[in-house]
């Protein structure tokens, strides 16, 4: 009898235990945690913020140091959880935001601690491209020796916003020309393509062209109405 008993309560424990661990497993823990986006698919322009929201019921909290672990782009960043209401139901929520000055596609991944269980969801997120608003063109020098291949000056070029950057990589192009519009000279390793700053730097020279005579440097990039901003820089090449 005394076995029987002993038996059973064994029994009762083991199926206790066995619930409450596929109760609490990974799968079913993973619920608890809801991601999102707010904002998604602003400017690359370095300033405007994509936020990702990490959501979880008011009385939830990690086993460790209430926190969430974000990861973008292979990057670690934590945010503290705290209670705040929305839409009038209290709620747990941690939260990133996350700008760029790369037209991309950005993975967030959000990662918690729970009963020694990591759980974590993931989502994606775009920044679009931003163009200039204005161009500004400059060179270090206005006035070039012919015939020369040993005389060079540095075109700049730099493409403009009221608000922020445009993206890296925002293209313009450059071309030096005569009162005829006729091209003149080299750009040497052309280079069409923004840096991080919005800037595009050329190496100009006449090379072999004997022309002697006013140039115009000019500097074109298309805006985010498709229409063409352009400044216009005089030269002179002279002996």
């Amino acid at each position: 009898m005394k076995n029987r008993l002993l038996f059973s309560l064994l029994l009762l424990l083991l199926l206790n235990s066995c619930y409450n661990e596929d109760d609490y497993s990974p799968t079913k823990l993973s619920n608890i945690m809801i991601l999102r986006i707010v904002n998604d698919k602003q400017l690359a322009d370095g300033l405007s913020k994509i936020t990702a929201i990490a959501e979880f019921p008011s009385n939830f909290s990690t086993e460790d140091n209430n926190k969430v672990i974000f990861v973008i782009d292979g990057i670690e960043k934590e945010a503290n959880i705290r209670l705040v209401e929305i839409d009038k139901v209290n709620k747990k929520i941690a939260n990133l935001d996350i700008a760029s000055n790369r037209v991309k596609t950005v993975n967030i991944k959000a990662i918690i601690s729970v009963l020694q269980s990591e759980i974590s969801k993931e989502i994606n997120a775009s920044f679009k491209q931003a163009l200039c608003e204005s161009i500004k063109l400059s060179s270090s020098s206005l006035t070039i020796a012919p015939d020369s291949s040993f005389t060079e000056i540095t075109l700049t070029t730099k493409l403009l916003r009221g608000s922020g950057k445009v993206s890296t990589g925002t293209v313009a192009n450059t071309k030096v020309v005569d009162i005829d519009g006729i091209n003149r000279g080299i750009l040497v390793n052309y280079n069409f393509k923004t840096d991080s700053l919005g800037i595009i730097t050329n190496q100009f020279t006449m090379g072999n062209d004997s022309y002697e005579g006013q140039l115009y440097a000019i500097s074109e990039s298309l805006d985010e109405t498709n229409n063409l901003k352009k400044d216009t820089l005089k030269l002179y090449s002279q002996k």
